[in-house]
């Protein structure tokens, strides 16, 4: 399901009349990628306060339990796909497509699409992904150092989700 709506997000990018430049510098693609290292590192710290709360204990543990079971290269593969799918509609069409303040109307859109999931503490962070991915779109010119962050940040809280148990 997942790599379907991927395909959706890269055929809405397709059919938008802006295509910024897909290139980036392979330096700068890297630096964003480790600064969604770091964010991934800040968000595990919160996800592990979040789940001493009893509040947020199920959700947390569903995102422990996401990224603990099932085949591991196959869950790493769609997240990079859908990563990349994700941050060429949301940083790249839908990005320029709004005229005024695109980073955080961006970013609201792909919380929007994730509150689907009723989990909160996934939704705070698809927003605060969206409003770092939103910079290194500004930054770049282009969506591919705001994919990197984004794979890079989900990468690592996979691999280090399952530790928090």
């Amino acid at each position: 399901m997942t790599v379907l709506v991927a395909a959706v997000w890269f055929g809405g990018y397709l059919a938008s009349e802006s295509h910024p430049a897909p290139g980036s510098d392979a330096r700068v693609v890297t630096r964003w990628g480790l600064r969604g290292v770091l964010l991934a590192l800040l968000a595990l710290t919160l996800t592990w306060a979040l789940r001493h709360l009893s509040a947020f204990a199920r959700q947390v543990d569903d995102l422990v339990r996401y990224a603990d079971e099932g085949n591991l290269a196959l869950i790493a593969a769609v997240t990079l796909i859908s990563g990349v799918a994700e941050e060429l509609f949301f940083r790249g069409a839908l990005y320029s497509a709004v005229k005024t303040h695109p980073i955080v109307a961006a970013a609201a859109a792909h919380a929007a699409v994730t509150a689907v999931t009723g989990n909160l503490p996934l939704t705070a962070a698809a927003f605060v992904l969206g409003l770092v991915a939103g910079a290194a779109r500004r930054a770049t010119g282009s969506p591919w150092p705001a994919a990197a962050t984004h794979v890079a940040f989900s990468l690592t809280m996979l691999a280090l989700l399952p530790g928090l148990t």
